[in-house]
């Protein structure tokens, strides 16, 4: 288990070296009414599904993102402009924040996202 611990880790550092988008997310999350929902949830539930580590709420692996376009919006540039991303398409775009993030209509935010990628 201690081996699972590092590759997360490690993980996270390579996909946001931006330590501030992480913060943003915990920040955005203290206001979120979806996210403060699913926190009351979370300490009820008996099958730790939903949990919180890391000031992140989780459900499963997944971070839960909270319901906010502008962050929407960074976490899909970081998925798709920088390096990590390297311009890739809608499928393996949202194959890799879906690799760490939940939101609602993830999917279909990608698809425009990438459709309106001048370099695309």
């Amino acid at each position: 288990m201690l081996s699972h611990v590092s590759k997360v880790a490690l993980f996270f550092t390579i996909f946001f070296p931006q330590v501030n988008l992480w913060e943003e997310i915990k920040q955005v999350a203290k206001k979120d009414s979806y996210i403060q929902s699913m926190s009351r949830v979370a300490m009820n539930q008996t099958n730790n599904h939903y949990m919180w580590r890391n000031c992140l709420l989780r459900y499963k692996e997944w971070v839960i993102a909270p319901a906010n376009p502008a962050l929407h919006s960074k976490l899909l540039h970081e998925m798709h402009y920088t390096k990590v991303g390297g311009h890739s398409s809608i499928l393996h775009t949202y194959k890799k924040l879906r690799q760490q993030f939940y939101w609602s209509e993830m999917l279909r935010l990608v698809q425009e996202y990438i459709k309106g990628c001048m370099v695309c």
